[in-house]
Parts: structure tokens; sequence; C-alpha cells
């Protein structure tokens, strides 16, 4: 009798050791996971946040230098649009099958911009002679937006600033 009591006490604890070494084995595999996901996911953010951290120091030098340009009265009201740089759902709250586009661009209202559409509202204005004016209206200071927009959109600028600079020819 004491024999068998031994013997199913051993198995109890061999099974209770199998068990345990199975759950540290799942933990192990969840921590790696959770682990390859955090890297994944630093990749992914750490350089738009670098890029953020570039462009927040640049673009109050950028946008004084427009604000100057603005101010000489060689423009007038102006907007010099990019390319869409975002084009992304409105999210599982919208009741639209719209989505949101989002253009690097600059003005000489706010300097660096993002200017957000609809995007069945840009199919419609594309081509429409009002399609900067409303552009203009939609524009948000560069400053204003997400380390993500800006960082995305801030490479863009360069090229935009010699358009805008290029608009302003002197005889």
């Amino acid at each position: 009798m004491h024999q068998r009591h031994d013997s199913r006490r051993r198995r109890c604890v061999a099974t209770s050791k199998s068990r345990l070494n199975q759950q540290i084995k799942v933990q192990d595999m969840t921590n790696t996971q959770n682990n390859r996901a955090e890297s994944v996911l630093a990749k992914f953010c750490e350089p738009l946040q670098i890029v953020a951290q570039r462009a927040e120091a640049q673009m109050r030098s950028v946008d004084s230098y427009i604000n100057q340009l603005n101010r000489s009265g060689l423009l007038h009201r102006t907007i010099v649009l990019g390319p869409i740089i975002i084009s992304r759902s409105y999210g599982i709250d919208s009741p639209s099958d719209s989505g949101e586009l989002i253009l690097a661009a600059v003005t000489t209202d706010h300097g660096t911009t993002a200017v957000f559409w609809d995007s069945e509202d840009y199919a419609s204005y594309r081509h429409d002679p009002e399609f900067e004016a409303e552009s203009l209206a939609r524009a948000r200071p560069l400053r204003d937006c997400p380390p993500a927009i800006q960082s995305l959109i801030w490479p863009q600028i360069k090229p935009l600033l010699m358009r805008l600079i290029s608009t302003c020819k002197l005889n």
C-alpha cells in the first residue's frame, strides 16, 4: 500500500512538473512573440519620431522665413500643393465609406502645412478652379499635426519651398 501511494505521488509530481514545464514553454513563447511584436513596433515608430523631432527643430525657422516672404509683398496668398502623403480610412466610428487624404503643402498663410481632404470631396474638387482655394481652407499648420504626419510630410517640404520661391520671379 505504501509503495502504491509513493508511486501515485511520483506520478503526480511528474505530471505537475510536466504541466509546469509546458506552462513555462508557453510563457517563453508568448514572451518571445511579445518581444518580436515590440521590436516590430519600435522599428516602425522610432524613425517617425526621429524625423518628427528634426522637423520640429527646423519647422520654426522655415515657417519664419515663409512669413517674411509673405510680409515682403512679393506674393499674394499662395498655396503650393505636394503629393498625397497619407490615405487612410476614418475608422470604425465613421458611417461613411469615404476616407481621408493628407497632402503636403506650403502656404503663405501658415508656412509648412498638411492639407486634409475627404477622399470623395477631393475627387469632386480635384479639377475645379477653386481647388487651391479650398485646399488653403483645409490646410493645418504642420507644427499642429501629430508627429507621424510631420514625419511623413517633412521630406516633401524642400521641393515645395523651391516651387514657392520660383513663383516670385523678379525682373
